[in-house]
């Protein structure tokens, strides 16, 4: 004599069944942080080949301009060089041109790279041609806006190192603002996600400028870091590589923050 329900226990067996949870999901989780690995590193990478790109269009001297000729008295005799006023001139043309790449190349690479990981190559279009709007024309701005206001306010006190940090955040941190639009166009972000890619390349920025004016001011003590374009090449390529990487990091965190 057969005891019991076979199709209750037939039921239960299936339901037991259900209960196991999908062999795939350690495989799934650890692909995504591959993929996740992966992408961080070719975003540091994309960083860091804008900065070592736009120093050595820097150090070619063609976006240099070259401090007018002005006459002044000095000890009753007319000397003719380059004046306190057309030096200021000279470094705010130079600012603007040099950020203004920096700030181009980095947003096209950015953005190709967001279109490229999603395997959207429409999305890489737009948000490289976008970043790189975004981010010639905030590096270029912010130096027309930031260094003449620099010079007029702050005057004799252009040499110390709080003075300086303000300075460079006022040009810099919308070139990381504008790096986090390209990358997140390139990938497709909308309203909130967009806003918070802005807000990592902008916190990325105000990391980068504390990083740059701390081994400035140690390791390049006559580098001039706290001017607006440091006078010696190292000074000049650690300013770009420390805030590419910080940018960089500060997408990243905003990254893994919202998965």
């Amino acid at each position: 004599m057969i005891s019991g329900d076979p199709l209750g226990e037939l039921d239960s067996a299936s339901s037991g069944e259900a209960t196991i949870p999908p062999l795939t999901t350690a495989a799934e989780s650890r692909s995504r942080e591959v993929g996740g690995s992966l992408f961080g590193l070719v975003v540091f990478l994309a960083s860091f080949l804008a900065a070592m790109g736009a120093w050595l269009v820097g150090e070619s001297g063609l976006l240099e301009v070259k401090p007018a000729i002005g006459e002044y008295e000095m000890m009753g005799q007319v000397i003719k060089d380059a004046t306190f006023e057309t030096r200021q001139a000279a470094a705010i043309q130079t600012s603007v041109r040099v950020y203004g790449i920096f700030g181009a190349v980095l947003g096209l690479l950015l953005g190709v790279v967001g279109g490229l990981s999603m395997s959207r190559p429409r999305s890489a279009i737009v948000g490289g041609v976008s970043g790189a709007i975004a981010g010639g024309l905030a590096g270029a701005v912010c130096s027309l806006v930031v260094l003449p206001l620099f010079y007029r306010f702050v005057g004799d006190r252009a040499g110390e190192l709080i003075a300086a940090m303000l300075m460079h955040w006022g040009m810099w941190i919308a070139i990381g603002a504008a790096a986090g639009l390209a990358l997140g166009l390139g990938r497709g972000d909308r309203s909130r996600r967009l806003a918070r890619d802005l807000l990592g390349g902008a916190l990325g920025a105000i990391l980068g400028v504390v990083i740059y004016e701390l081994v400035g001011a140690f390791a390049f003590p006559l580098a001039d870091t706290v001017a607006p374009i440091a006078s010696t090449w190292g000074g000049r390529l650690v300013a770009y590589v420390s805030l590419a990487l910080a940018i960089a990091s500060g997408l990243l965190f905003v990254e893994r923050e919202r998965r």
